[in-house]
């Protein structure tokens, strides 16, 4: 009788610690363009998400990744965009999930902008 394989956990079964995403410093690039720039506030990212939920009043992961790209003002984003939403995705719920509430994802978009270092040229060429 063979024995059984071990199960690993995923990387989405680890436990959720939520960050304060609005206390904590950033850590990317400056959203402004200005050195020091802490980043977008709550109240800012609260307005982009507003009237952009679902039906059943949560918000798509689409839309979350949408919302983040206009903050930033970015007219495309590439793969590695959509890597570093689903990173922050999984640092504040545990997963990336088909939708989320809404204070998830102005939780996720903050997150995703007090630490985006930017595209790495290489990962755009082609794009």
């Amino acid at each position: 009788m063979p024995f059984p394989q071990p199960t690993l956990p995923s990387v989405d079964d680890r436990p959720v610690t939520r960050p304060d995403v609005w206390s904590i410093p950033a850590t990317g690039i400056p959203w402004s363009g200005e050195p020091g720039d802490p980043g977008p506030d709550r109240h800012d990212v609260v307005a982009l998400f507003r009237g952009r939920e679902s039906a059943d009043g949560r918000v798509p992961h689409e839309v979350v990744v949408e919302v983040t790209r206009e903050l930033w003002e970015y007219e495309w984003v590439c793969r590695f965009f959509h890597l570093q939403v689903a990173e922050a995705a999984r640092d504040v719920v545990g997963a990336v999930l088909p939708s989320y509430e809404v204070r998830d994802a102005v939780d996720i978009t903050g997150l995703f902008s007090k630490r985006w270092q930017g595209c790495p040229e290489q990962a755009c060429e082609g794009a």
